[in-house]
C-alpha cells in the first residue's frame, strides 16, 4: 500500500527551462529507442540513464518549519497535506490536531485556521489535504465530516461543501487548474454505493459539492476491496498511480509495471514510456515485518485489542512487490517516479523503529524528462519525501531521528 500525495496545490508556476530547474541538458547518449504506434510515442528506455556520473540533481534546503522544542505551532502531529499561495505563504494540514496552520515565507507562525470536530469550520482526522484554490481560498476535503471545508483568506470566513460519497470513495485528491478539485473514486460492492466496476473515475466537484465533468478513467486498483460488506485490504496488488502537471497533462502508470501513460484528460493517451524492472517476491518474512507495523499504528492510535485482530485478520499480500512507488510531476517538465522500498530497507527501518506502513516508498526516484527518456536517478537528503514541485525544486516532508516532522523545501541544483 502507497501513499498517493492528496497535496498538489500551488500557485506559484513550475519553472519550464531546463536551467531553471538546476539541470542543463545532459550530454550523455541515450540507448532508447522511440517508435510510432497508431500515434502513439512509445519510448522504449534502457536500465542506464542519460546523465553521466558527474551530472544529475543534488539539493539545497532552502526553508524548514517543524521543531520538538520549539513553539506548539512548530509541532507537528501528522502532517496529511502541505499547500502553497501566491504571497508565498504555507500552509501545513495536522492531521492530528485537527488544524491548517499557516506561515509565511520564511516559516514563521501566522495563523491557525479550524479546530477538531465536525462542526462549521471543525475538522475530523480524516481530512484528506490541504488545497489552494481561486483567490487564495483554502480547500480542505474531510471524509467524516463528508464535506469539502473552505476557508476565506485570513481564515475569517468559513463554509462547508457537502460531498456525495455514493459514487464512491476518493482515494486520492487533486486541484485542477481551473479551481475544480478532482477526486480519484474507487468503488465498493457495499449498500448504497457505486461499484464502479470499469475503473476508478477521477472526478471534478464544482463549488457546490456536485460532480462537474469526469476528467479520465484509471484501471480499478486492487488493494481495497469488500467482501459480505467486510472491508478487505490486499497489501501489494496493482494500484494506479497518477499525477497532474501544470499544463493539466496526466501521467499514470500501475504499479505493477514500468510503464508510463501520459495522456491530456478527456483526450486519447499521446505517450508510454517502459524500462526493464523486475519484480521482487514478497517472503513470509517481510509480511511478519510488515503485520508487527500494522499492529504498532493501530496500538499507537488507541485501536481495542479486538478490533485490531479483526483489522489485521483483513490483511492479506500479493505476491510480489510493486515496480512503482509513486509518480511526481517535477520542475522543467520532468517525471519523477519513486522505486518501492527493498525489503532489506524494510527491514533495517523496522530494526530502527521508524518503518511506516503508510509510506512504503525509497528515497531513490527515477526522473525522465518531457520526451520520456529516462535521465538517471536521484536520492532525496535524509529522510525527505517530496510531496510537489515547487519553483526549481520541491517541497515535502522530512523527519528527523526521533521521528520530529518538518515542512522543508528544496532546491535542485547541479
Amino acid at each position: 500500500m502507497f501513499t498517493h500525495r492528496s497535496t498538489r496545490a500551488l500557485s506559484a508556476l513550475l519553472l519550464t527551462s531546463a536551467a531553471a530547474c538546476g539541470s542543463d541538458a545532459p550530454t550523455g547518449e541515450w540507448g532508447g529507442e522511440v517508435v510510432d504506434s497508431a500515434g502513439i510515442s512509445m519510448v522504449h528506455n534502457p536500465a542506464e540513464g542519460i546523465w553521466a556520473p558527474t551530472e544529475g540533481w543534488t539539493f539545497e534546503e532552502t526553508l524548514r518549519i517543524g521543531s520538538l522544542d520549539g513553539p506548539a505551532a512548530l509541532q507537528f502531529g501528522a502532517v496529511a497535506g502541505v499547500a502553497i499561495d501566491s504571497r508565498g505563504q504555507v500552509y501545513v494540514l495536522d492531521q492530528q490536531a485537527g488544524e491548517v496552520r499557516v506561515f509565511d515565507d520564511g516559516g514563521q507562525h501566522v495563523l491557525t485556521m479550524g479546530r477538531p470536530g465536525s462542526g462549521p469550520g471543525e475538522l475530523s482526522q480524516a481530512a484528506a489535504g490541504v488545497f489552494v484554490g481561486p483567490g487564495d481560498t483554502i480547500l480542505v476535503p474531510d471524509l467524516l465530516n463528508s464535506r469539502v471545508t473552505r476557508f476565506a483568506p485570513g481564515g475569517e470566513g468559513v463554509t462547508g461543501v457537502p460531498l456525495q460519497l455514493t459514487s464512491g470513495i476518493p482515494v486520492r485528491w487533486e486541484l485542477r487548474g481551473d479551481g475544480h478539485l478532482l477526486a480519484q473514486l474507487r468503488g465498493m460492492p457495499v449498500p448504497g454505493m457505486a461499484a464502479l466496476e470499469g475503473g476508478d473515475p477521477v472526478v471534478a466537484f464544482d463549488s457546490d459539492g456536485s460532480v462537474v465533468d469526469t476528467a479520465f478513467v484509471l484501471p480499478q486498483g486492487q488493494t481495497f476491496s469488500a467482501t459480505g460488506g467486510a472491508p478487505r485490504i490486499r497489501l501489494f496488488e496493482a494500484e494506479p498511480v497518477w499525477d497532474m502537471d501544470p499544463s493539466g497533462d496526466v501521467t499514470w502508470a500501475m504499479n505493477s509495471e514500468f510503464r508510463l501513460h501520459r495522456q491530456t484528460p478527456g483526450g486519447p493517451v499521446q505517450l508510454i514510456a517502459t524500462m526493464p524492472r523486475e519484480r521482487r517476491p514478497v517472503s513470509e518474512t517481510d509480511r511478519t515485518v510488515i503485520r508487527r507495523a500494522i499492529r504498532s499504528l493501530l496500538e499507537d492510535q488507541g485501536i481495542p485489542p479486538q478490533a485490531m485482530d479483526q483489522v489485521l485478520q483483513g490483511i492479506e499480500f500479493g505476491e510480489q512487490y510493486p515496480v512503482v512507488a509513486n509518480l511526481l510531476s517535477g520542475p522543467g517538465g520532468t517525471t519523477l517516479v519513486q522505486r518501492p522500498q527493498t525489503p532489506e530497507e524494510m527491514q533495517a527501518l523496522a530494526d530502527a523503529g521508524t518503518f511506516d506502513i503508510q509510506n512504503l516508498g525509497s528515497r531513490i526516484w527515477d526522473v525522465f524528462d518531457a520526451e520520456g527518456r529516462f535521465l538517471g536517478p536521484v536520492e532525496f537528503p535524509g529522510r525527505f519525501v517530496p510531496l510537489q514541485a515547487y519553483g526549481d525544486g520541491f517541497v515535502g516532508l522530512d523527519r528527523d531521528e526521533m521521528d520530529v516532522q518538518s515542512v522543508v523545501t528544496q532546491r535542485v541544483i547541479g
